[in-house]
Protein backbone atom coordinates (compact mmCIF):
# COMPACT_ATOMS: atom_id res chain seq x y z
CA UNK A 1 0.00 0.00 0.00
CA UNK A 2 2.61 2.37 1.24
CA UNK A 3 4.63 1.77 -2.04
CA UNK A 4 1.50 2.19 -4.15
CA UNK A 5 1.14 5.50 -2.54
CA UNK A 6 4.62 6.93 -2.80
CA UNK A 7 4.56 5.29 -6.59
CA UNK A 8 1.78 7.51 -7.19
CA UNK A 9 3.08 10.58 -5.61
CA UNK A 10 6.25 10.59 -7.80
CA UNK A 11 3.79 10.45 -10.86
CA UNK A 12 1.73 13.24 -9.94
CA UNK A 13 5.42 15.19 -8.88
CA UNK A 14 6.35 14.60 -12.33
CA UNK A 15 3.12 15.88 -13.76
CA UNK A 16 3.42 18.36 -12.24
CA UNK A 17 7.14 19.57 -12.94
CA UNK A 18 6.63 19.24 -16.67
CA UNK A 19 2.89 21.28 -16.30
CA UNK A 20 5.45 23.78 -14.51
CA UNK A 21 8.49 23.52 -17.04
CA UNK A 22 5.98 23.90 -19.96
CA UNK A 23 4.25 26.45 -18.41
CA UNK A 24 8.07 28.59 -18.05
CA UNK A 25 8.86 27.51 -21.59
CA UNK A 26 5.60 29.07 -22.82
CA UNK A 27 6.00 31.81 -20.56
CA UNK A 28 9.81 32.77 -22.05
CA UNK A 29 8.78 32.61 -25.72
CA UNK A 30 9.08 29.30 -26.49
CA UNK A 31 7.37 27.86 -29.72
CA UNK A 32 3.82 26.64 -29.22
CA UNK A 33 2.19 23.41 -30.60
CA UNK A 34 -0.72 25.07 -32.77
CA UNK A 35 -3.24 22.58 -34.14
CA UNK A 36 -5.70 23.11 -37.08
CA UNK A 37 -6.46 22.85 -40.75
CA UNK A 38 -3.28 25.17 -41.97
CA UNK A 39 -0.77 23.15 -40.88
CA UNK A 40 -1.58 20.46 -43.26
CA UNK A 41 -2.99 22.16 -46.27
CA UNK A 42 -0.90 23.38 -48.79
CA UNK A 43 -1.24 26.23 -51.62
CA UNK A 44 1.07 26.28 -54.86
CA UNK A 45 2.03 29.24 -57.69
CA UNK A 46 4.72 28.37 -59.99
CA UNK A 47 7.27 26.43 -58.32
CA UNK A 48 6.85 27.77 -55.09
CA UNK A 49 4.53 25.41 -52.26
CA UNK A 50 3.12 27.23 -48.63
CA UNK A 51 2.47 25.24 -46.10
CA UNK A 52 2.18 25.12 -42.36
CA UNK A 53 0.22 28.68 -42.42
CA UNK A 54 -1.49 29.95 -39.25
CA UNK A 55 -2.00 33.18 -37.17
CA UNK A 56 -2.42 33.44 -33.77
CA UNK A 57 -5.55 34.73 -32.05
CA UNK A 58 -5.70 38.15 -30.51
CA UNK A 59 -7.28 39.23 -27.14
CA UNK A 60 -9.47 42.21 -27.74
CA UNK A 61 -7.31 44.99 -27.34
CA UNK A 62 -4.29 44.35 -29.75
CA UNK A 63 -3.58 46.40 -32.70
CA UNK A 64 -1.27 43.80 -34.14
CA UNK A 65 -0.96 40.25 -34.81
CA UNK A 66 1.62 38.03 -37.40
CA UNK A 67 1.18 34.81 -39.48
CA UNK A 68 3.26 32.57 -39.96
CA UNK A 69 4.20 29.51 -42.52
CA UNK A 70 6.63 27.72 -44.64
CA UNK A 71 7.83 27.93 -48.04
CA UNK A 72 9.31 25.47 -50.03
CA UNK A 73 10.80 26.48 -54.02
CA UNK A 74 11.46 24.12 -56.06
CA UNK A 75 12.20 26.41 -59.04
CA UNK A 76 16.75 26.70 -59.80
CA UNK A 77 16.32 30.22 -59.24
CA UNK A 78 15.57 32.18 -56.33
CA UNK A 79 12.06 34.32 -55.54
CA UNK A 80 11.34 36.97 -53.30
CA UNK A 81 8.14 37.44 -50.83
CA UNK A 82 7.93 41.26 -51.93
CA UNK A 83 4.65 42.08 -50.37
CA UNK A 84 1.45 41.05 -48.68
CA UNK A 85 -1.49 42.11 -48.13
CA UNK A 86 -5.31 41.54 -45.53
CA UNK A 87 -7.22 44.54 -46.85
CA UNK A 88 -9.88 42.94 -44.42
CA UNK A 89 -8.15 42.43 -41.71
CA UNK A 90 -5.35 45.09 -40.83
CA UNK A 91 -4.47 48.25 -41.98
CA UNK A 92 -1.48 47.49 -43.14
CA UNK A 93 1.19 44.28 -43.25
CA UNK A 94 4.87 44.52 -43.18
CA UNK A 95 7.52 41.55 -43.46
CA UNK A 96 9.57 41.49 -40.22
CA UNK A 97 12.70 39.87 -39.44
CA UNK A 98 14.10 39.45 -35.69
CA UNK A 99 17.86 40.51 -34.80
CA UNK A 100 20.12 40.74 -31.64
CA UNK A 101 21.64 43.82 -30.35
CA UNK A 102 24.64 44.58 -28.81
CA UNK A 103 22.86 44.33 -25.28
CA UNK A 104 21.73 40.93 -25.98
CA UNK A 105 17.68 42.37 -26.78
CA UNK A 106 15.79 40.86 -29.85
CA UNK A 107 14.54 43.58 -32.06
CA UNK A 108 11.97 43.36 -35.38
CA UNK A 109 13.30 44.90 -37.59
CA UNK A 110 11.46 46.09 -40.97
CA UNK A 111 12.06 44.29 -44.22
CA UNK A 112 11.27 44.89 -47.69
CA UNK A 113 11.77 40.96 -49.23
CA UNK A 114 12.33 37.80 -47.87
CA UNK A 115 14.25 35.41 -49.95
CA UNK A 116 12.80 31.88 -50.86
CA UNK A 117 16.64 30.38 -52.05
CA UNK A 118 16.82 27.71 -54.83
CA UNK A 119 15.27 24.11 -54.32
CA UNK A 120 15.31 25.62 -50.85
CA UNK A 121 13.00 26.99 -48.25
CA UNK A 122 11.77 30.24 -46.45
CA UNK A 123 9.82 29.43 -42.77
CA UNK A 124 8.23 32.50 -41.13
CA UNK A 125 7.89 31.25 -37.71
CA UNK A 126 7.24 33.21 -33.88
CA UNK A 127 10.53 34.55 -32.83
CA UNK A 128 11.92 34.92 -36.33
CA UNK A 129 11.01 36.05 -39.57
CA UNK A 130 7.34 37.05 -39.80
CA UNK A 131 4.65 38.63 -41.64
CA UNK A 132 3.27 41.44 -39.25
CA UNK A 133 -0.70 42.38 -39.37
CA UNK A 134 -0.65 46.30 -37.93
CA UNK A 135 -3.51 48.01 -37.12
CA UNK A 136 -6.15 45.27 -36.86
CA UNK A 137 -9.72 46.11 -37.76
CA UNK A 138 -10.73 43.41 -35.41
CA UNK A 139 -9.25 40.90 -33.20
CA UNK A 140 -8.08 37.39 -34.44
CA UNK A 141 -10.48 35.18 -33.28
CA UNK A 142 -9.75 31.23 -33.22
CA UNK A 143 -11.39 29.35 -35.90
CA UNK A 144 -12.27 31.78 -38.22
CA UNK A 145 -9.63 32.67 -41.01
CA UNK A 146 -8.28 35.37 -42.54
CA UNK A 147 -7.84 36.56 -46.41
CA UNK A 148 -4.43 37.15 -47.71
CA UNK A 149 -2.75 37.80 -50.80
CA UNK A 150 0.99 37.07 -50.91
CA UNK A 151 3.47 38.66 -54.22
CA UNK A 152 6.62 37.00 -55.11
CA UNK A 153 8.26 39.14 -57.15
CA UNK A 154 8.76 36.03 -59.90
CA UNK A 155 6.27 33.19 -59.14
CA UNK A 156 3.50 36.05 -59.01
CA UNK A 157 1.01 36.50 -56.55
CA UNK A 158 -1.59 34.33 -54.67
CA UNK A 159 -4.59 34.94 -52.64
CA UNK A 160 -5.67 32.29 -49.88
CA UNK A 161 -7.31 31.85 -46.18
CA UNK A 162 -5.34 31.67 -43.28
CA UNK A 163 -6.60 30.25 -40.55
CA UNK A 164 -6.38 31.82 -36.93
CA UNK A 165 -5.39 28.40 -34.30
CA UNK A 166 -4.65 28.62 -30.78
CA UNK A 167 -1.85 27.09 -29.73
CA UNK A 168 -2.81 23.44 -28.61
CA UNK A 169 -4.31 23.50 -25.31
CA UNK A 170 -4.52 27.03 -24.59
CA UNK A 171 -6.29 30.12 -23.84
CA UNK A 172 -5.34 33.60 -25.59
CA UNK A 173 -2.74 34.53 -23.05
CA UNK A 174 -0.83 38.21 -22.72
CA UNK A 175 2.30 36.27 -23.68
CA UNK A 176 1.19 35.17 -27.01
CA UNK A 177 3.55 36.57 -30.18
CA UNK A 178 0.80 39.10 -30.86
CA UNK A 179 0.90 41.06 -27.99
CA UNK A 180 4.50 40.73 -28.20
CA UNK A 181 4.54 43.32 -31.45
CA UNK A 182 2.44 45.56 -29.87
CA UNK A 183 4.49 48.36 -30.16
CA UNK A 184 4.39 49.51 -34.00
CA UNK A 185 3.71 53.01 -33.50
CA UNK A 186 7.58 53.86 -35.60
CA UNK A 187 5.96 52.51 -38.70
Amino acid sequence: MLRLFLTGTAVLMALASLSVAQACAEHHGAQHEVVGVGKTETVEIGPLRMSGFYALPTPPATRNGAIFLHIENAAQHADRLISVTAAETAQKVELHTQTIDASGIMRMRLVSSFEVPPNGALTLEPAGDHIMLIGLKHPLEAGKTLPVTMKFETAGERTFQIPILAPAGDAIRSDDTAVQHEDHSHH
